[in-house]
């Protein structure tokens, strides 16, 4: 192997080439580094149709306050008929959200349990990613 020095091409002592070699990532510390490459590429999209679907983070924290507060009134019996429905609708709201996490939670885990390049290569095809 050679190497450079000063401008010019010499080659590397054995020495050298066992330390360069050992710095080298082993084969399945890339191909792991690629599957949470993938993951990460899914928790991107899943948090990308939560906002999608949701808003801003201040409106989910909005919304979440709201329900919590609607909640509230629904526990102590004093909700209205209009307060039902808010409330109502901010739960299946929600329950798509839980739904959205559920799904990219299950997508990160089928692309984690491949065991070869080319099961991952198949998995990422079949689940869109």
């Amino acid at each position: 192997m050679l190497k450079t020095v000063n401008g010019k091409q010499v080659e590397m002592t054995q020495k050298e080439i066992f330390k360069f070699n050992a710095s080298l990532p082993t084969a399945d510390e890339v191909f792991l580094k690629i599957k949470k490459e993938k993951c990460k590429e899914i928790d991107t999209a899943t948090a990308k149709a939560i906002t999608d679907l949701v808003g801003s983070d201040i409106n989910q924290r909005n919304l979440t306050a709201k329900s919590v507060q609607l909640t509230l009134k629904e526990t102590r019996g004093t909700i209205t008929e209009d307060e039902t429905v808010q409330l109502n609708t901010l739960n299946d709201l929600f329950a798509q959200v839980e739904t959205l996490r559920v799904t990219g939670n299950d997508k990160e885990a089928q692309i984690m349990a491949t065991a070869t390049q080319e099961e991952l290569e198949a998995k990422c095809l079949e689940l869109g990613v």
